[in-house]
């Protein structure tokens, strides 16, 4: 099984992979979209080999094709991460959603057995597929994506007038700390401030972890410090450190027009709509 990563209807294979890499990263996907049906959209695959990671992105043909009528309608995704610690002997299930993580299942066995019955979920098949080409996963996660209306998490946006997509004078983000960690950690520590909200960032500066450049994103101390599970990430460069404050600006005004007791619901959804373009598409 060869090596690689789609999304955006673009396919990435590494450096020195055989002539028919792309062929075949093509024909799989196309065989998993087959399998999956005409009601579910793969937005993203991704085929780690030594890592033994697999990866699915999906969503259903009604959420790709709907458009929003109000800005508290937001996109959203959930993820369920199936792990297996051959040292150990254990398999362990945990979810993500909306920044919450929840470790479903912890047991002993083989990353098989959370896929005993073959079904139509997407990770029955997708992790089936992987079996017929000779790739079996130590993790596989399958993410989920939606869209959420805000109002019924009790959001209710108010007048315009005088709010712009700027956030308001007092409510503004700012970097507070920016500094790197010596080896053996080798990264770059940031931390964002507005008012009693935290985000956190870390970037490798070297590839120990295959993470190079990439900035992870935490909005609690505690998911920062136990990682790595980022609420969302995108390449560490000054343009898109300039666009992330002003992303933060644009979800800090929504959050001031809304009434909710979530506001890292709120602030996570718009956040990764804003960021669309420097989290999916890294070329």
């Amino acid at each position: 099984m060869i090596q690689f990563d789609y999304s955006n209807e673009k396919y990435s294979i590494p450096a020195g992979a055989p002539e028919n890499a792309m062929d075949e990263a093509r024909r799989f996907v196309s065989e998993l979209r087959s399998r999956l049906g005409d009601d579910t959209v793969v937005l993203a695959v991704s085929l780690e080999t030594g890592k033994r990671f697999a990866g699915l992105a999906v969503c259903s043909r009604e959420t790709k094709e709907f458009v929003p009528d109000n800005r508290l309608i937001i996109r959203d995704y959930s993820s369920s991460l199936y792990e297996h610690d051959p040292d150990q002997g254990t398999i362990t299930l945990t979810t993500y959603d909306s920044g919450d993580k929840n470790v479903r299942e912890h047991k002993e066995g083989d990353l098989a057995d959370f896929f005993l019955k073959k079904s139509n979920h997407p990770c029955d098949i997708f992790y089936n597929l992987l079996l017929e080409e000779g790739f079996e996963p130590e993790s596989l996660m399958l993410q989920t994506h939606y869209w959420t209306d805000l109002r019924e998490l009790g959001a209710v946006e108010k007048d315009d007038e005088g709010c712009g997509e700027e956030a308001p004078e007092g409510f503004a983000w700012s970097l507070t700390d920016d500094f790197d960690l010596p080896w053996p950690f080798d990264q770059r520590i940031t931390v964002y401030e507005c008012k009693d909200l935290r985000l956190y960032t870390r970037t490798d500066k070297d590839d120990n972890r295959d993470r190079l450049g990439i900035c992870e994103v935490y909005t609690s101390l505690e998911e920062f410090l136990g990682g790595p599970a980022p609420d969302l990430e995108f390449p560490d460069t000054p343009e898109n450190r300039d666009l992330l404050l002003e992303a933060l600006g644009k979800a800090s005004a929504v959050l001031l027009k809304t009434i909710t007791d979530t506001p890292w619901v709120t602030l996570l959804a718009i956040l990764r709509e804003s960021l669309a373009d420097i989290v999916y598409q890294e070329e």
